[in-house]
Parts: structure tokens; C-alpha cells; sequence
């Protein structure tokens, strides 16, 4: 029953994102299994950029247990090309609960709370083709408990006064 419920609210929260996001190239979500994200374990997101002229932003979703260990948390981001050249790359620490309280941050759906973080902005796009978002573990521990889905974005940054932020 437990899976039904974290799967029916994967299944609502990314149609939701989907139907949100116009212009969105590339919205994605992975799941782990019960043991949680190994570190060898490296998440890759294709996707397609059509438009190079345009800024982009990368957003991270984050959906985890109240298994999780740790009050933060850290990955490393990279944007490669087809012949798999660094674009973009970023190390990235996010905090799941406020350090003093314990309480957690983000929106809570039982005992699954669900976390967006801007990790890259600015990114330009060589050119016209196909990309990938490669994402990893960066914790000390060889496997991370906890830790239910990470998912990736890709977005043009929002335009003001006729040009990109």
C-alpha cells in the first residue's frame, strides 16, 4: 500500500510539473529502489535543446524519506554534450531539515517530503543538439538511505524587458 501511495504521488506531482511548465525541454524524474542511491550510481536525463539563442535554468526535485540520515545533502550536476564535453558543472549542497529545529523543509506528504532547488542558471547552449544531465551522489556514505527520487528540469530563464534574465 505503502509503494501505491509514494507511485499515485509521483504519478500527480510530475503531471502537475508537466502541465505547469510551458516551454520546459526536459522534465524527468528517476526512482530508487529501497536500498537508496548508491554512489556509484550515476542518474543521466537526456534531452534536446532546439532554441541555443535562449538562457536556460536547471532545476532539481528531491523526494525523501524520513529514512534519510543526514540534515543536507550534496550532489554534483553536470551538463555534457554529445561527445560527452563538460557544458555546466556544479557541486551542490541542499538542506532537507533546518539545522537548529529538525524540522524539515519542503512540502510534506506523510512521512514523503518533496524538495525544488535552482542549481544551475545562466547556461548557454552551444548549439543545437542533444545534452545530458548527469547527476551524483556526493555524501561520504556509499549508499544513501532515504532517498526516494531526484529529478531534473530544463527551462528558458523567463523573459524581461525583451531579454533573458
Amino acid at each position: 500500500m505503502k509503494k501505491l501511495v509514494q507511485f499515485l504521488f509521483l504519478l500527480v506531482t510530475t503531471t502537475l510539473l508537466i502541465s505547469c511548465d510551458e516551454g520546459v525541454v526536459m522534465n524527468a524524474t528517476n526512482s530508487f529502489s529501497t536500498i537508496g542511491w548508491p554512489m556509484q550510481q550515476k542518474v543521466i536525463f537526456p534531452f534536446e535543446i532546439k532554441d541555443a539563442s535562449k538562457d536556460y535554468e536547471l532545476t532539481i526535485s528531491i523526494r525523501q524519506s524520513n529514512d534519510y540520515p543526514f540534515h543536507n545533502f550534496y550532489f554534483l550536476t553536470k551538463i555534457l554534450n554529445q561527445k560527452g564535453q563538460k557544458i555546466k558543472q556544479g557541486l551542490a549542497e541542499v538542506f532537507f531539515y533546518d539545522s537548529k529545529s529538525g524540522k524539515s523543509i519542503g512540502q510534506s506528504s506523510g512521512s514523503i517530503i518533496g524538495h525544488n532547488y535552482v542549481v544551475l542558471k545562466k547556461i548557454k547552449f552551444p548549439k543545437n543538439e542533444k545534452y545530458i544531465v548527469q547527476l551524483e551522489q556526493y555524501m561520504r556514505k556509499d549508499t544513501i538511505d532515504g532517498i526516494i527520487s531526484i529529478g531534473a528540469s530544463i527551462a528558458p530563464i523567463e523573459i524581461e524587458d525583451g531579454q533573458n534574465r
